[in-house]
C-alpha cells in the first residue's frame, strides 16, 4: 500500500474574512520558511531589492499572508520604504476590491465653476485646472457594514503645502494621476483599515521619505550649565 501524496497546506494564508489564498507549499517551521525566503532570494525573477536579503523576502511574503495576497504577488507588488511595507495604488484598489466587505467606489476631479464659484465634478484634469490650488482629486468607498461611504479628497493646495508639485518625477509628469493616488490611499486607509493592515500606497510612502522632517526642539534641562 502507497502513502497518498501531501496536500499542500493553506492554513498559512487563509482567513475567514477574505476569499482563501492557495500558499503552494506551506512551511512548518520558521527554518523551513527562511529556507524557502532564502531560496527564492538567490532568484533574479524576484524585484532586486529583494535579491540577497531572504529576511526582507520571507518578511514580505508573511506581509502578503496577512492581506491576502499569494507570496510571488506579495514580492512583486509589496516594497519597504524606510522600513513602511507599501504597495502600489493599483495593488492597493485590487486587494480591497476582492474583499467580501467591498461595495462600490467612486474616483473622479472636482474643479471650481468660474462661474457659479461652485465645485463640479470632471473625469480628466486640464494644465489649466492643475493650477488653481482648489483644483482635487475624489475617492469614494461604500462597504457592507457601514451605512454612509467614507470621502476623501487631496487638492493642488496640499501638494503644494507639501511641496510635491515641483518635485522631478511622477509628480512632474502626471500630476493628476498622483492626486489620485493620494486621494485613494486616504480613502483606503480610512474604510478599510481591517482590510489594509497598515499598508499605504508606495506613492505615499516614497512622498513621506522624501519630506523634510520637522526640526527637533530641545527641552532645556536641569543638568545644562547657567550662563554666567
Amino acid at each position: 500500500m502507497t502513502n497518498p501524496e501531501p496536500t499542500p497546506s493553506t492554513d498559512l494564508a487563509t482567513r475567514p474574512d477574505k476569499v482563501p489564498v492557495a500558499f503552494g507549499v506551506a512551511p512548518e517551521t520558521y527554518d523551513a520558511a527562511y529556507r524557502m525566503a532564502k531560496a527564492l532570494s538567490d532568484s533574479t525573477i524576484i524585484p532586486k531589492d529583494y535579491r540577497g536579503k531572504p529576511a526582507d523576502v520571507l518578511a514580505a511574503i508573511l506581509m502578503g499572508v496577512e492581506v491576502g495576497l499569494p507570496p510571488m504577488t506579495a514580492l512583486q507588488s509589496i516594497a519597504v520604504i524606510n522600513g513602511r511595507p507599501g504597495i502600489f495604488g493599483d495593488g492597493l484598489l485590487a486587494l480591497i476590491l476582492t474583499s467580501p466587505l467591498y461595495v462600490s467606489h467612486a474616483e473622479w476631479f472636482e474643479v471650481l465653476d468660474g462661474a457659479g464659484g461652485e465645485m463640479i465634478g470632471i473625469d480628466a484634469l486640464t494644465p489649466d485646472a492643475l493650477v488653481h490650488p482648489a483644483t482635487r482629486a475624489v475617492c469614494e468607498f461604500v462597504r457592507k457594514d457601514r451605512n454612509d461611504p467614507v470621502r476623501r479628497t487631496f487638492s493642488v493646495a496640499q501638494a503644494k503645502r507639501a511641496n510635491l508639485l515641483n518635485k522631478q518625477g511622477p509628480w512632474t509628469e502626471y500630476p493628476d494621476r498622483m492626486l489620485q493616488m493620494r486621494a485613494r490611499s486616504f480613502a483606503a486607509r480610512d474604510a478599510f483599515p481591517d482590510v489594509l493592515k497598515g499598508l499605504r500606497t508606495l506613492e505615499e510612502l516614497t512622498d513621506i521619505s522624501e519630506e523634510t522632517p520637522p526640526p527637533v526642539v530641545r527641552r532645556k534641562s536641569e543638568t545644562d550649565p547657567v550662563a554666567e
